[in-house]
């Protein structure tokens, strides 16, 4: 067989999907034809469909090595090295294919997406651009429209996402996306179409359910949210396998086994360990599942009669339950929360309080902060602001401001910047195996907190610790719309962003509340 018949035979049997087979073809064109980098090619293509993607670079290699100047070479490499996630190479690979050729489109999309993994969403942009000036697709114009989303560009964002759906109507994606932007905008009827339009095209669509799911919880319809909320659970990072029986609420759990098992954040499970005490009552034997930085925290908890670590095998019980699906299966609704606080049992004579109380002393106004989340959270640009805004706070006769905020460097975190007293404790403070204990006795220690949406919120709810909360225009959920006021936390103030992006306002509104109503009545 001659080299042009054995290219062909080889695609031929690669369009069929006949990959070990078309494996021998490309092995004995590279045997016989050593010279021919098509071949070498092909073979990688081959191991990129069996998941092969390191030999595939190898492969690769070899091609360019026998055709240094074939941007489709650049570009596969880069696409694989996209997959595993080694950015600066594959960066570097659609940097060089478009040196080739400058109207490859397709390199500036892929390399848009390494610009959107890095969250420099401008430099997104402008690659987007240069693509679609090469190529009108409906694609482009959604990944566009979400690397406008992030950037808050609204307007723009919302066109992109109209001018994919006039492209192709029939995909659900871009229908999801601008519902979710309708969401962040509260425009809720829009997104709430957009969701149901999304899952006309594909009913199992999990993504567009969880969403709509959210716009009702936010709305607090908990019954109707809650009981979609459950479709989060098809999500595969959240499939969990169990020989037991699922427990819905229906079932009779007198005298049975039910293991409880947490599922999503920190704070999530500091908010809902609630329920276990109500499953309890019902005559079941309860063992929780949880991390084990949580353990020592949540044997503070009444509710369970053991608690396990997430690692450990799984004991034998009769049932099972997510721990975020026990809302559903009490029914909750806005009057039947439990709401009684503090549910995490820590007395003022514990030695981890006294402790902290003695380093703190009894000076000032004791005001502990933090002001972000965990990066590993993708809503964490929208939940998190700058420290600089407590500066006004700082300068309040007597205050004191005592850093909570473990995921801060004060000497190389060049990204913040204030110019005020900021107290900071210990590095070592909540290390170890008792993670979150200091945190909580110190909380307990101090006059009140001030925090975005993040764990340490949910602690100091759980505490019965005076909390303002800050969150973003459209928040999570739990905080609903509107109210200043929590239905899971009698404690906290909530204070809400106005527009998109405009915290100074809300920092105003919270020196006020401090000046006028709270440090008053402390002195």
């Amino acid at each position: 067989m001659n080299e042009s018949d054995l290219v062909n035979r080889t695609l031929f049997l690669i369009n069929k999907k006949m990959l070990a087979e078309s494996k021998i073809s490309c092995n004995l064109g590279i045997k016989n034809f050593p010279q021919n980098y098509y071949f070498y090619n092909l073979l990688s293509f081959i191991e990129i469909q069996n998941s092969n993607f390191v030999e595939a670079v190898k492969l690769l290699d070899k091609a360019i090595k026998l055709n240094p100047s074939s941007e489709e070479l650049y570009l596969n490499r880069g696409n694989v090295y996209l997959n595993l996630n080694q950015l600066e190479k594959a960066n570097a690979d659609y940097d060089e294919s478009i040196k080739i050729n400058s109207n490859l489109a397709v390199a500036y999309s892929n390399r848009a997406i390494i610009f959107m993994k890095r969250g420099e969403f401008e430099k997104a942009i402008m690659d987007y651009n240069k693509a679609l000036n090469l190529h009108q697709d409906y694609q482009l114009y959604l990944n566009r429209g979400n690397a406008y989303f992030r950037i808050n560009n609204i307007i723009l964002a919302i066109k992109d996402y109209d001018h994919s759906i006039n492209l192709n109507p029939n995909n659900a994606e871009s229908y999801l996306n601008r519902g979710k932007l309708y969401a962040e905008t509260k425009q809720f009827l829009k997104a709430t179409d957009d969701f149901n339009h999304a899952i006309k095209l594909y009913p199992n669509y999990v993504e567009a359910h969880y969403n709509l799911s959210l716009i009702e919880l936010l709305k607090g319809s908990f019954e109707k949210g809650f009981t979609l909320y459950e479709w989060r659970l098809k999500f595969l990072h959240l499939k969990r396998i169990f020989s037991a029986t699922r427990w819905t609420g229906k079932e009779n759990i007198n005298n049975k086994k039910i293991l409880i098992y947490c599922e999503q954040g920190l704070g999530d499970t500091i908010q809902f360990v609630r329920y276990c005490k109500l499953v309890k009552q019902l005559g079941a034997t309860v063992y929780l599942e949880a991390p084990k930085k949580l353990i020592p925290l949540l044997k503070l908890v009444d509710g369970f009669d053991q608690i396990i670590e997430k690692s450990d095998k799984l004991i034998d019980v009769n049932f099972y339950s997510s721990l975020m699906s026990l809302p559903f299966a009490f029914n909750t609704n806005l009057a039947t929360i439990p709401s009684n606080v503090p549910y995490i049992n820590l007395t003022s004579t514990d030695s981890r309080i006294l402790k902290w109380k003695k380093y703190l002393g009894s000076d000032g106004f004791k005001i502990a902060i933090c002001w972000k989340g965990s990066s590993s959270n993708k809503n964490n640009h929208n939940r998190s602001f700058t420290l600089d805004l407590f500066e006004n706070i700082s300068k309040i006769e007597n205050i004191r401001l005592i850093s909570l905020q473990k995921s801060f460097d004060s000497k190389n975190d060049e990204n913040i910047k204030y110019n005020f007293n900021l107290e900071f404790l210990p590095d070592d403070f909540d290390e170890g195996e008792n993670a979150f204990l200091d945190s909580a006795a110190i909380l307990k220690s101090v006059d009140l907190l001030i925090t975005c949406d993040t764990s340490l919120g949910h602690l100091a709810g759980a505490l019965g610790v005076k909390t303002f909360i800050v969150i973003s225009y459209v928040p999570d959920w739990r905080w609903m719309l509107d109210s200043d006021i929590s239905p899971w936390y009698p404690k906290h103030k909530i204070f809400r962003q106005k527009k998109i992006g405009d915290w100074k306002s809300v920092f105003n509104q919270i020196e006020k509340e401090i000046k006028t109503n709270i440090f008053k009545k402390k002195i």
